[in-house]
């Protein structure tokens, strides 16, 4: 993919769109909801139509997700694709970013949680970024970006958990 800018953005650049895209996808992860269940309603009655020897498939197709935060942060030029990562570096930033927005939202846990929460999502989501970069699975960064919570919460890892 070709970007708009033939320099690289600033980390500081990259860093404040991430965490734009952060904030969004939280946003329009609960806006969109509604459209994944029926997303999901739609995929089981395919599914029931195959059971009962009727394909359904053309008739029920995906509704695509508005993600109505995200274009509307778009359209103020809070994301901006002249921001976005276009170095290893900057995508492992990227990843970081958006995973610890997404940690930092925990309603319960106060002050002292919410950091440990971003905390968490910044590793977790650095930690998902190197092996992307490193191997080019997004299966391998998935499995290694959801273990590091596991990880970090067993017994003897944490001052929490110790007892």
């Amino acid at each position: 993919m070709k970007y708009a800018n033939a320099e690289p953005p600033s980390a500081l650049a990259v860093a404040g769109n991430a965490a734009a895209k952060g904030v969004a996808g939280l946003g329009d992860m609960f806006l969109n909801a509604p459209v994944n269940a029926y997303n999901v309603a739609k995929a089981g009655a395919v599914l029931a139509g195959d059971a009962m020897g009727t394909d359904l498939r053309d008739t029920l197709t995906e509704t695509p997700q508005p993600n109505l935060i995200q274009r509307g942060f778009e359209q103020v030029g809070l994301i901006d694709p002249s921001r976005e990562p276009q170095t290893p570096g900057q995508r492992i930033l990227d990843m970081a970013v958006q995973s610890g927005v997404g940690m930092a939202v925990n309603p319960g846990a106060g002050a002292l949680g919410m950091a440990k929460g971003i905390g968490l999502g910044v590793a977790s989501g650095a930690a998902a970024g190197l092996t992307k970069e490193a191997t080019g699975s997004d299966v391998a960064a998935l499995a290694v970006g959801m273990a590091v919570p596991v990880v970090a919460s067993l017994p003897g890892l944490s001052r929490a958990n110790a007892s």
